[in-house]
């Protein structure tokens, strides 16, 4: 996912290493309890991280070099109402939302595909406001999927995706001058907008 050596087809994105450390630092005061739920999220910090993050360099970012090949976009909608049964994105995403604010690990599930993996983004649509952008820190097999979504039929065979919070905001109106989609009805791959995509986070 990852490379220190420069190619034409890899990109940097710049992180600052002051929240690494702090995001580390914070790990450690957290319950037990908590450790695990966040420690993937972490990892995958200092995976992306060019120095470790008590380096004594003072450049406050690091390079930081992607594939454009390997890395993927995920799309899931946020609706406006809920379902009065079967799969409801709203009642779902608010579900995760209580999770963030307790410090639990957010999750999402993958398309009936499968592909996603770690280092994947995925993207929260919300028609007429917003897009999100969550990286992918860890996937877990069907069997992790939460109890509360045990009314979404035909979706228990898909993996579980261990989710960031949002790295990353964007209106309505950016989304769809890049050709993001104006309608997304379920989750799936994002391909017509994804070279736009990567040029801005990466």
């Amino acid at each position: 996912m990852t490379t220190k050596n420069n190619t034409h087809n890899t990109h940097s994105i710049q992180i600052d290493p002051k929240w690494v450390g702090l995001v580390i630092d914070n790990l450690e005061q957290l319950p037990h309890s908590l450790t695990e739920s966040t420690r993937n999220q972490v990892d995958l910090i200092a995976k992306l991280h060019d120095e470790p993050h008590n380096s004594a360099s003072k450049s406050s970012t690091s390079s930081v070099t992607f594939d454009k090949k390997t890395l993927s976009f995920l799309i899931t909608p946020w609706a406006k109402t809920y379902k009065k049964e079967g799969p409801c994105s709203k009642r779902d995403w608010e579900e995760q939302m209580e999770r963030k604010t307790r410090h639990d690990q957010m999750m999402w599930d993958d398309s009936k595909k499968n592909k996603s993996k770690v280092g994947d983004i995925l993207i929260c649509w919300r028609y007429m406001k917003e897009v999100t952008f969550h990286w992918i820190t860890d996937v877990k097999d069907p069997s992790q999927r939460l109890p509360t979504w045990s009314k979404n039929v035909g979706q228990h065979d898909r993996q579980v995706l261990f989710i960031s919070e949002e790295f990353k905001k964007m209106d309505w109106v950016e989304w769809i001058n890049l050709g993001g989609h104006k309608r997304c009805m379920g989750t799936g791959s994002v391909t017509k907008c994804k070279d736009k995509l990567l040029d801005i986070l990466i």
